[in-house]
């Protein structure tokens, strides 16, 4: 999952991709994935062809960052057999726990001239080269 905030820019697994700086303009984002339920897996994640993200014998088929929006439970090991792809924002909110945080309710606020998000030339295929 990238995510977007107007400190970090756009980050994968807390690695920037784009700094905030650059809001508006292109960036190219590439993931590339072996498949698998052992430690012969690895994922390459490049930003602008520059990589920012790389790990190496793992089990692909676990999620690499674990929250509630992504259906992880923590310390479970899943066997899923295929990736749900999904492209578009997700706004998370705050949870039952948005009082604590002051705010109004437990979903984020969007700025009154909405989000605005373009994509072009997407591909998925069936062989990744590292």
């Amino acid at each position: 999952m990238l995510k977007v905030d107007t400190i970090h820019g756009i980050t994968f697994l807390g690695n920037q991709c784009q700094p905030k700086e650059r809001f508006g303009q292109w960036v190219s984002f590439s993931m590339k994935v072996r498949w698998t339920t052992d430690k012969h897996g690895w994922i390459k994640v490049s930003c602008d062809d520059k990589v920012i993200y790389s790990a190496e014998a793992v089990a692909t088929n676990q999620a690499p960052h674990c929250y509630i929006n992504n259906q992880c439970e923590p310390g479970v090991k899943k066997n899923p057999k295929r990736i749900i792809f999904v492209v578009g924002p997700v706004m998370a909110g705050f949870g039952y726990e948005w009082k604590k945080y002051g705010k109004q309710s437990q979903f984020t606020d969007i700025q009154p001239e909405g989000i605005t998000i373009k994509m072009r030339n997407m591909a998925v295929t069936k062989i990744a080269q590292p």
